[in-house]
Formats: structure tokens, C-alpha cells, sequence
């Protein structure tokens, strides 16, 4: 579903404060919205049947629709109004389960951040944060609990160590998403920075070197994006004790 979705405009970015027992109608809805419950509970009533939002799950609300709703436990909820840039012919709530919702919850951050600003470039950024979203409640549907976002940021990593000027701004980039989100992805799913993260697997790839090939020190320094032997030296001793002579030696002699 979320990979047909196509937006034209985004017209609101909100952060809900729902309190029960409250019931509501909406008639002839302006625009679609995905939703999706930080806490509590909203039931919508459309067409004789029950749709459930918590924060296990993650809605699109249909542009067009009648429909009454509850908020039956209290709670906040995230919800983004947009307007299609195309008729795909979808008129009824959709409900998918969530898996990395603190992860949703950042990217809505993100887009709420951008909804606050001013200037030419707002309307782009906004749909740019959209699209992330919708990417990554796509890979979410059949991820293994981590961020699907992380994922491609690990894999873009591993194919770009020989880069010296790899930095986090390439990485954001990459992903449609800036720096600091990208940071806090980081410290919530992998426990560490990007920069240390890099810097981890530099040194990760640069012992496999040590241990299956013939390459000099400073050929291996070089292959994994250090700009020079003395830092690559340095770097690899504070991690493991050893210098990268030492280690090859030793692994050797095992």
C-alpha cells in the first residue's frame, strides 16, 4: 500500500492530544492523513466496520470518507495530511502493523521540525521527510525489528569504508534525512554514533586484511579510508592494544 502512495502537497503536520471518552464525526474528509498512536487508543467507525489505532499500528485515513471515530483510551497521536498527486483509487481506511515505531516516532520529529519553518525550500523538505516515511514503513513491514533506515545506513557504510571524506552529511544524504536524526537513529539502534560506528568498522575490515592478505600497513590504511598510516596506526592500537604488526603476528602464529 505505502509504496503507491504519491503525494502532491503536504498540507499539515500534527501532534494530537486525544482525551477519553470523546466521540467524533468526520464528513467529506479534505485530504488523506497517515496516522499513527504514541499512546492510547482511537477507534474510527467507517462503513459498518471497526478500525483500531494504536501504537502498534500505523493508518491512512482516506481523503472523501464519512466516518465517526472514539478516542477510547487517552493518548497523543501523530498524524500528516496530504493531498494525492494521483488517483489511485483508494477510499477506505488502511491499517498496518508497526514494528520499529520509535523509529516512526523519530522520522515524524523530523517532519514536524520541517513543518515549523519558513521559506522557499519548506514545501520540498516536507514531501522529502514524507517520502522517508513512506520508505520506511515499506521495509518495515518485513524488517526483523531494526530500522530499516539503519540498515541501508550500515550498508552504505560497509560499501564506502575506502572513502577518507565519508562523513555523516554523505550518509543523511544518502538516506533523505538530516544529520542529527541520523545521529539519534544511531544512538537508538546501535548504541553508538555513525562517526564511531565508521570508525569500528574500519578497523573490523582492516583486520580482516591483516589476517587474509598480503597487504602492507599502509595499503591497508589506505583501503579502509584512514588518511594516512600514523592515524590508521594510532586508531588501531587505542582499540586493540596492538599495533597492526602485532596483531597480524599474533593471529598468524594462532
Amino acid at each position: 500500500m505505502f509504496e503507491r502512495i504519491r503525494a502532491s502537497k503536504i498540507t499539515g503536520v500534527h501532534t494530537i492530544n486525544h482525551i477519553a471518552p470523546r466521540q467524533q464525526q468526520m464528513r467529506n474528509r479534505c485530504h488523506y492523513g497517515l496516522s499513527m498512536a504514541i499512546s492510547g487508543k482511537i477507534v474510527y467507525h467507517h462503513r459498518g466496520q471497526d478500525f483500531v489505532s494504536d501504537k502498534n499500528t500505523v493508518e491512512i485515513l482516506p481523503m472523501g470518507a464519512d466516518y465517526d471515530y472514539e478516542c477510547v483510551e487517552p493518548g497523543t497521536f501523530m498524524l500528516i495530511n496530504f493531498l494525492p498527486a494521483e488517483d489511485w483509487g483508494f477510499d477506505t481506511f488502511y491499517t498496518a502493523p508497526i514494528k520499529d515505531r520509535a523509529g516512526l516516532i523519530l522520522l515524524h520529529e523530523a517532519i514536524t521540525k520541517s513543518s515549523m519553518t519558513e521559506g522557499a525550500g519548506r514545501e520540498t523538505a516536507l514531501l522529502s521527510h514524507f517520502y522517508a516515511i513512506l520508505s520506511f514503513l515499506c521495509s518495515d513491514a518485513v524488517s526483523d525489528g531494526v530500522s530499516p533506515l539503519v540498515k541501508d545506513a550500515k550498508r552504505y557504510i560497509e560499501e564506502n569504508l575506502s572513502l577518507r571524506e565519508l562523513q555523516n552529511t554523505d550518509i543523511a544524504e544518502h538516506l533523505g534525512i538530516s544529520e542529527v536524526y541520523l545521529r539519534k537513529l544511531f544512538t537508538l539502534h546501535v548504541g553508538v554514533s555513525p562517526k564511531k560506528y565508521i570508525q569500528d568498522a574500519r578497523i573490523s575490515l582492516s583486520k580482516r586484511h591483516l589476517c587474509e592478505s598480503d597487504m602492507s600497513v599502509t595499503e591497508i590504511s589506505e583501503a579502509v579510508g584512514y588518511t594516512d598510516v600514523y592515524t590508521f596506526c594510532h586508531a588501531f592500537k587505542k582499540m586493540t592494544a596492538m599495533t597492526p604488526r602485532e596483531y597480524r603476528k599474533q593471529m598468524r602464529r594462532i
